[in-house]
Formats: structure tokens, C-alpha cells, sequence
């Protein structure tokens, strides 16, 4: 694939599929090899040289824009076709409008990198600056923008692909991920400056790009040997629960009892200090939940002084109407407390003004939560001091940070 980005003047400037359109495509959805499960680190690194290689000889801003659009393309057609199961399965969306609907909404997000190409082609430096520094800045500034944006969507940020061993790894507890997605697109660009330039047999520039390049990976090693926190009280054992009730049942009456009933024995079958039930586990909003049955829950815990965060659906009555929201109680030893989820999915949790003929398609129960407050406390319980974030909410680390 590198052999067709060597330096020559005559086919820099000109347009072709392959170069613009193909190589960036296939190089985008190769990252995905990068984050969990596999975790190839070394593969987004090798993505990004060959995307700067591209912009670095893009003769108009038109080929640089097609070039990080189609890297963005295969990103994320790559990493966010779950949203087509949301549809489709979950929704009940005709399969055909849900394919247009992904593939809609990654090809908006494929904007953002070719937004990133047009800065990185209309900046007035050299091919290298272009490589190592504006490319770059540029794609993770876009990365950054992208994360909240229109309530943001940080999936896929490709500091993310460094953990946890990854040299660049190092790097986070310092720079956070936008700095580590920095540092990686800064590797793929020096990769490409050495690469680009091995036929003119500029020696000086190859060496210095490769040193560069080894001195980025080896502050990392170092800074991994750091360790960057200190414990902090006696351990506390704590049991995630996952009932596993089909998503297409959970709501069903017929089917309220026995999940209810699954997750009672689960807790008794638990000797853990705190124990966390996943999102909207209880079927019901938590008002109607069966006072002897949350009791019963408590009284299992407050045995060995602990605790239960129950993920359930709360509604309060204002002004005649109610307001929902998705939240996590703690019940057991320690007081009542309630965290209540302020960064919504938007079409999943809320609808955005304008698009209310979405729920005539949409077969999604409860899309109208209202928002918790962003600056809401930890909660107190099982002798801990507990930040809660549900869900989506877990991608926004500026977000969980504020707690």
C-alpha cells in the first residue's frame, strides 16, 4: 500500500480512486484492529502514515478532503455499524431505512476528518511541518471537536487503541487520550516523512524522523514505570450482576416477576460489600417496585455492612406532568442516594427538536428522560466513594472527571 505514496512530482497533483478514495478507505477501517478485543496497537499507527503520506501530496484541497473523508468512512462503517442493530433489532426499523441511517450518520462523521484534510492542505508549510505537526494537530483537534459537537460523539478516539500496552500508554495518565491520539498520529507522521523520503536518500531527514520517533515510544516505557496512584483504605469486594433478559422481553409484564425474582437470587447468592445491577435492570419504574421486595435486598446486604446500586427508571410529578430518568439508587446500609444520567443518548434517551416523526418508526420504550444534573456528587456507599456513569456516558472522560 506505501509503495503507490512514494514522492513523485508529475501523479502528486493528480486525482485518482485509488489514492484518494480506496488506500484511505481501507486504511480507516483497519484501525478498527486496534481497539479491543485484538488490540493491534501498532496498526493505527501504521493508518495514519499512510493517510498524512496522502495529504502530504494532495495536489487540491478536493483530494485532500476525499482522503480523509474516505478514512473516516471506513472508521467508522468499521466501528459503528452497532448502530444499525440498535436500529433494526432494537427499534424496529425496517432493515432498508436502517442501512440508509447508519450509513447516513457515518458519513457524517466522516466529515470531521476531511475537514481535518482541508486544513491540513491549505496550510501554508512545508511537507514536513505538514506530516509531523499540522496533520496531526489537525486530526485530533477534529477528534476533540467531534466529542461534543451537537451533544458529541467521542467513539472511537484513536488514543484509545494505546491501552493499556502500547508504549504510548504511558502517556495517559499525563496527557489524557486526546494527547495519546496526538502522539500516535505524530508517530504515523514521522513514519511517513522517513518512508516518503528513503528514494531520495535523505539520510539526515530519515534519521531524524526515526529518532524522533523512537524518543516518542521510549518516554512512554519510562513513564509506564511510574505508578501514578496510591491506594487508599482496606479493599472492598464488589459483584457486577448481568441477568441477561432479552431486550425485546425486558418490558414485558409477563416477564416482570421472574426478572425481579433472577435478580433476588443473584444478590443472595453474593457475599460482596457493594453490588452493582446494570442499567434500567429493574423492569419497572422504581416507585412500583414491591417495598418487601427492596427489603429483602437490603437486609442481605446490611449483613456485612454493605451496599446495592440498582439501576432502575425514576419518575418525579411536577406541575401535572412526570419527569423520567435514568437512574442508579443505593440501597443497604449506608442512606438513600440517587445518581441521575445528564449526558442522554440522543434518539435512544431523548429526541432532538425537529425530529419527533422519528418515534412513528422508532419502537424504543421510554425516548423522552429528562437530564440529571450535571454536577451531581459522588454517592456515599459500601464505605466508598462512588462516581456514577451509565452507559454512553462512559465515553465523555471530561464528563466522569467532573466527579
Amino acid at each position: 500500500m506505501l509503495s503507490a505514496l512514494s514522492p513523485d512530482p508529475d501523479r502528486a497533483g493528480s486525482f485518482s480512486w485509488l489514492r484518494h478514495f480506496a488506500i484511505p478507505f481501507v486504511g480507516g477501517a483497519l484501525c478498527m484492529l486496534g481497539f479491543a478485543p485484538i488490540g493491534w496497537f501498532l496498526v493505527p499507527l501504521f493508518s495514519f502514515a499512510v493517510l498524512f503520506a496522502i495529504w502530504a501530496q494532495c495536489g487540491t484541497g478536493k483530494a485532500a478532503v476525499a482522503a480523509g473523508f474516505s478514512f473516516g468512512l471506513g472508521l467508522f462503517l468499521g466501528g459503528v455499524s452497532w448502530v444499525y442493530i440498535s436500529l433494526h433489532v432494537y427499534g424496529a426499523m425496517p432493515a432498508p431505512l436502517a442501512a440508509i441511517a447508519t450509513f447516513l450518520f457515518c458519513a457524517y462523521l466522516a466529515l470531521f476528518p476531511a475537514a481535518a484534510g482541508w486544513l491540513v492542505h491549505y496550510s501554508p508549510r512545508s511537507a514536513v511541518f505538514k506530516l509531523v505537526i499540522v496533520g496531526p494537530s489537525a486530526f485530533v483537534v477534529i477528534e476533540w471537536l467531534r466529542s461534543w459537537l451537537f451533544s458529541g460523539f467521542p467513539w472511537l478516539t484513536l488514543g484509545y487503541t494505546q491501552a493499556p500496552e502500547s508504549a504510548l500508554a504511558g502517556y495517559a495518565p499525563i496527557l489524557g487520550v486526546f494527547g495519546v491520539s496526538w502522539l500516535l498520529a505524530a508517530s504515523g507522521g514521522l513514519a511517513a516523512l522517513a518512508w516518503m523520503h528513503r528514494r531520495d536518500a535523505k539520510w539526515q531527514v530519515i534519521a531524524a524522523a526515526l529518532g524522533m520517533l523512537a524518543a516518542i515510544w521510549l518516554g512512554g516505557l519510562l513513564l509506564k514505570q511510574f505508578e501514578w496512584s496510591d491506594l487508599h483504605g482496606q479493599p472492598v469486594t464488589v459483584a457486577l450482576l448481568q441477568g441477561n433478559v432479552a431486550q425485546d422481553q425486558k418490558w414485558r409484564e409477563d416477564v416482570r416477576v421472574s426478572t425481579l425474582e433472577r435478580y433476588r437470587q443473584m444478590v443472595h447468592s453474593s457475599d460482596a460489600r457493594l453490588i452493582v445491577f446494570p442499567e434500567t435492570a429493574l423492569p419497572q419504574f422504581f416507585d412500583q417496585v414491591p417495598e418487601v421486595y427492596l427489603l429483602d435486598l437490603m437486609r442481605h446486604v446490611r449483613q456485612r455492612g454493605g451496599d446495592i446500586l440498582l439501576g432502575t427508571v425514576e419518575r418525579t410529578r411536577a406541575e401535572g406532568k412526570f419527569d423520567y430518568y435514568n437512574s442508579a439508587i443505593s440501597i443497604g446500609s449506608s442512606p438513600m442516594q440517587a445518581y441521575r444520567k445528564s449526558h442522554l443518548v440522543p434518539f435512544g434517551e431523548f429526541i432532538p427538536p425537529g425530529f419527533g416523526w422519528v418515534l412513528d418508526i422508532l419502537k424504543i420504550p421510554l425516548t423522552d428522560f429528562s437530564r440529571g444534573n450535571p454536577k451531581q456528587a459522588p454517592l456515599e456507599a459500601a464505605g466508598q466513594r462512588i462516581a456514577v456513569n451509565i452507559c454512553y456516558e462512559d465515553g465523555f472522560g471530561d464528563e466522569i472527571i467532573r466527579q
